[in-house]
């Protein structure tokens, strides 16, 4: 008996524990003090342990559970009077000029709102179970019948009584309806409550990765430990497809660490992005559309060595079909209207690029500034990108022998590089040049284009020595001097505006040496890191350019592959501190009303209805009683449904 009345005990613990809030952990019922009280008696009524201190009046135990009810009944009071302030600010900002000009922060704002309330609920619902689950314990281990007597204080505590939470629901709902939904309580509810998913995202993205693992080895034996290792004739002339689309693959990767690392930070990007938390993508989303994508290069990607090497021959197409296949795929993923896969999340991603191509007119949202700066960083692919479209569009690709024509490698190469080297920086030139106009700051915003000025000069550069190293080498050693200075002034230039004024670091007089006095990581190390990875990054062309012409003669197409990947990297590591400093800070004034950002919120992970409370304690004590029947040891079903966390 004894042994059972600690195992149910613990197990019902191992349910409370993951659905706590961290910053909560202190306020909720201390199961584990109270489990003791009851294990160390049972033991000692078994003979298991003759020396442990007697319980055999009840009084002690309620004297231990009277104490921790008073605890959560003070933090909930002190938490729903912050709710109702916070409300109080709601309804005056709801006749605010300023939040009706920007009506998506406005529901945004409601959104966290009203799932703070659902997480107080949850507190008081939680905690409610817990105490029932304690008492009914005490009294199936104990002997002693308190439940019943004890529960009639607990009905008199204002954490049991919802009516409070309910209204505050009501009034949040009340002004959704009155400003987004036109009178529709459903939609706003709809619209207001977490997203909900099952455990098949789950499911299907481990499905996806396990096919993954055997195509990744056998392109591994195909490419490097296949013996039939003739030269592919047409591998350098399709690689720059295979290398710009699994560019764009491993950035997928990247953002779904990014998301999870956020998350786990509980840094509101969501909230800093002015994203709509309905149809926000979490990273198991990301994950499952990473792993899709992957699916499609490396199946192209092995059909293509395989028949390239003669290994396979069943379909018999020219090999540029597929490479073909494989960018069209992702495309037609990418505008699906099919309402899969986020069609939501995808469709705001294309517009919000194309206020990013329409700039200096379009939006001009942390987002869309935060894309183009992303941009800067894919300009390699991007010329991959726009050599498939040549490849695809005249046909070359329909060639049945396996050498690809050239035309298109001399437009990439003289015509579309020449374009989109530019491109990035100018749109984020134009944009700090419209928010100067917009703000009168000159600084950051004009010392900012003078950033991305240096940018465009290095590119003009660029595009100089190679015109100049076909056409006029006489004058090519002059040019190419001119760019090395301008690329040295570029990248110094932005590591700088990086650790200075992206993330705010090199404070002097701050508490972390190097850094700055408020940090959201637990540890000042990763910033130290970010800072060295950061400048090996940005001066990682020095050692490209060394590694090609000074000691390994490198082909140019392996080391851009190199660098672009090397360059997402940092992308990807510095969006996070960008992210992390916007949320302590509006560093570049993109947010129209600077209030306190939310911490991202980690909902428990099932939802709460007002039929939850006596649903699930029923389901507890019948499941119990089915388990002692059985002389099984009970435990705490796992619930059944998750809410993303954003």
């Amino acid at each position: 008996g004894g042994f059972q009345g600690k195992q149910a005990i613990m197990d019902f613990g191992r349910f409370l524990q993951p659905n706590l809030n961290p910053d909560w952990n202190e306020h909720f019922l201390n199961y584990r003090t109270l489990k003791n009280s009851i294990t160390k008696e049972a033991q000692h009524r078994s003979g298991r342990e003759m020396m442990a201190p007697l319980l055999r009046d009840k009084n002690i135990f309620v004297i231990l559970l009277e104490s921790e009810v008073k605890k959560i009944n003070n933090f909930y009071l002190n938490e729903s009077e912050d709710l109702v302030e916070r409300i109080s600010e709601v309804k005056f900002a709801e006749i605010d000029d300023h939040t009706i000009n920007n009506p998506k922060a406005f529901k945004n704002h409601l959104i966290d709102l009203y799932a703070d309330i659902n997480y107080l609920k949850t507190f008081c619902t939680l905690n409610t179970i817990a105490i029932k689950k304690i008492l009914r314990e005490y009294e199936q281990y104990i002997g002693d019948p308190i439940y019943e007597s004890y529960m009639e204080t607990v009905h008199e505590m204002d954490f049991y009584n919802l009516d409070v939470i309910n209204s505050m629901f009501d009034t949040i709902e009340e002004i959704f309806v009155a400003n987004f939904t036109r009178g529709d309580l459903n939609m706003a509810r709809r619209a207001l409550s977490p997203r909900i998913f099952g455990l098949g995202a789950s499911f299907s993205t481990g499905v996806l990765v396990g096919i993954l693992v055997p195509l990744v080895m056998l392109a591994m034996i195909l490419l490097f430990l296949d013996p039939h290792t003739e030269a592919l004739p047409s591998f350098l002339v399709i690689f720059p497809i295979f290398r710009g689309t699994s560019i764009a693959v491993i950035f997928l990767w990247l953002w779904s660490l990014l998301v999870w690392v956020l998350t786990k930070s509980r840094i509101n990007y969501v909230y800093i992005m002015e994203l709509d938390p309905k149809t926000v993508s979490n990273y198991i989303d990301l994950i499952q559309i990473a792993s899709l994508f992957t699916l499609i290069w490396f199946s192209n990607f092995v059909i293509y060595i395989a028949e390239a090497k003669e290994r396979l021959s069943i379909l018999n197409f020219p090999l540029g079909y597929y490479p073909a296949i494989l960018f069209i795929s992702m495309v037609v993923v990418l505008f699906n209207p099919i309402p899969i896969m986020n069609r939501s999340a995808r469709y705001g991603f294309l517009y919000t690029l194309l206020h990013v191509v329409i700039s200096p007119f379009g939006l001009l949202r942390f987002r869309d500034f935060f894309l183009a700066d992303i941009l800067t960083s894919m300009v390699n692919p991007i010329i991959d990108f726009g050599y498939a479209i040549c490849l695809i569009s005249t046909g070359g690709f329909l060639a049945k022998n396996s050498i690809l024509p050239n035309q298109c490698l001399d437009v990439s190469k003289y015509y579309i590089a020449s374009v989109i080297v530019f491109v990035p920086y100018y749109f984020r030139f134009v944009q700090c040049l419209r928010k100067y106009k917009e703000t009168k700051k000159k600084f950051p915003h004009l010392v900012n284009a003078g950033k991305y000025f240096a940018g465009l000069v290095s590119s003009a550069l660029t595009v100089a020595t190679t015109y100049y190293a076909a056409d006029h080498k006489e004058y090519w050693n002059y040019v190419r001097y001119m760019w090395l200075a301008s690329k040295l002034v570029a990248t110094i230039y932005a590591y700088i505006w990086d650790l200075a004024v992206d993330w705010n670091l090199l404070k002097k007089g701050s508490m972390n040496t190097l850094l700055r006095n408020d940090i959201l990581l637990n540890s000042s190390i990763p910033y130290y890191i970010a800072m060295i990875v950061d400048l090996f990054a940005r001066f990682f062309w020095m050692i490209s350019l060394t590694a090609m012409y000074v000691i390994l003669d490198v082909d140019p197409v392996y080391v851009n592959g190199i660098s672009s990947l090397v360059e997402i990297i940092r992308r990807s590591m510095w969006a996070f501190f960008r992210i992390e400093n916007e949320a302590l800070s509006n560093v570049e004034d993109y947010r129209t009303i600077d209030l306190p950002i939310p911490l991202l919120q980690k909902h428990p992970k099932f939802a709460v209805d007002d039929s939850m409370l006596g649903t699930a304690v029923i389901d507890i004590e019948a499941k119990d009683n089915a388990r002692e029947f059985h002389g099984i040891s009970s435990s705490l079903p796992a619930p059944n449904i998750y809410t993303s966390i954003n």
